[in-house]
């Protein structure tokens, strides 16, 4: 039985790939240990496998073999039993929203290989959130804008009141996600630095890759024809990213149910941790998204580029979305990287 087990409960959207990431290349320190249960993709369908009473989902459904509740349990048995170290880490986003029972269920088996169990937990300003993780929504799937904004818009108050009358308040350490005050921006460092871990290596690159408005917008059309995701999605992604643009905004229109939990997420954060959360609601744009109509609202110069991309006419998608989700699904043909005989070459022709 070793000393304390971290467990770090996200919120979603707050750089945990990153981190979780950082800790998978480091796997532990002098005084602590990385529970990877599902490298090197994330533990939530363990956890929820094991606790959640729910089933999983998504293309990653979890190590082979640990496909039951009694096979996720035990899994999570055989990683923790194979702790050496005073400190173990285990860091699962999905962790934040378990109902109750779960958590109890959760830490009681927990309890059974540690002495003491802490928690962490990143909150991020709700408009933020919501505008990030409808964004992220439409990388792995589609639905009508308006369920997707009311699934982003759950109290993260109510969920971390769950873990503090589990764990005692002073065993949950939340801090405000605002990357700018984070040293070196990095809340991967922030992570390392608050825990007392020693310097984490950071792979390059973000772990999410971010969209502009434009790249978004052809996204969505795409998950619109094609909501199912495949092993090859993240060159599209990296593909859109290139073509930058203004962010993407959702239109204070589409978000007016968000203001009283805007602002009580305001108010516990003040009383919880201290922190004057300061963002304001998005101002309305003329290329900000207030509907679903919305998305096929694409610049022509975007259509342009992206029928370049996808050896077509440009003509050709102006006025059909169904070509334009043809044209973004092209983009995930070949390979973004460039291959090993590419940068070779490259590297002998600037010799």
């Amino acid at each position: 039985m070793f000393e304390e087990l971290i467990l770090h409960i996200g919120m979603p959207k707050t750089g945990t790939t990153s981190i979780q990431r950082a800790l998978n290349s480091a796997r532990g320190g002098a005084d602590w240990t990385y529970l990877d249960l599902n490298p090197p993709h994330s533990a939530n369908p363990v956890i929820l496998r094991a606790h959640g009473g729910i089933s999983p989902v998504g293309t990653h459904p979890g190590p082979r073999g640990v496909q039951t509740s009694d096979a996720a349990r035990a899994h999570l048995d055989n990683m923790l039993a194979s702790v050496r170290t005073p400190r173990a880490i285990l860091s699962a986003e999905v962790m934040v929203r378990l109902p109750p029972a779960a958590i109890a269920n959760l830490l009681a088996h927990l309890s059974a290989h540690t002495r003491k169990i802490t928690a962490i937990a990143y909150i991020r300003p709700p408009y933020s959130f919501v505008t990030s993780y409808t964004q992220q929504f439409y990388k792995t799937g589609y639905g009508p804008l308006a369920d997707v904004i009311r699934r982003a818009q759950r109290p993260i108050p109510a969920d971390i009141s769950i873990w503090d009358h589990a764990l005692g308040h002073g065993n949950v350490r939340l801090f405000p996600f605002v990357p700018d005050t984070f040293a070196e921006g990095s809340v991967v460092q922030h992570f390392a630095e608050v825990l007392a871990l020693g310097p984490l290596v950071e792979r390059s690159g973000n772990a999410n890759v971010s969209l502009g408005g434009e790249g978004t917008r052809l996204l969505a059309l795409f998950r619109r024809h094609n909501p199912a995701r495949h092993p090859h999605d993240g060159r599209i992604l990296h593909r859109l990213a290139k073509l930058g643009g203004q962010p993407f905004r959702l239109h204070p229109a589409c978000l007016t149910d968000m203001a009283e939990m805007a602002e009580a997420t305001r108010t516990w954060a003040s009383d919880r941790m201290g922190w004057a959360i300061s963002e304001v609601p998005p101002e309305a744009d003329e290329r900000s998204i207030r509907q679903d109509a919305d998305f096929e609202d694409i610049l022509l110069e975007s259509l342009d580029w992206l029928a370049e991309k996808a050896g077509l006419p440009a003509n050709h998608l102006y006025t059909d979305s169904l070509a334009i989700a043809d044209a973004v699904r092209s983009l995930r043909d070949h390979p973004t990287g460039q291959s090993r005989i590419g940068r070779i070459a490259k590297r002998l022709r600037l010799a």
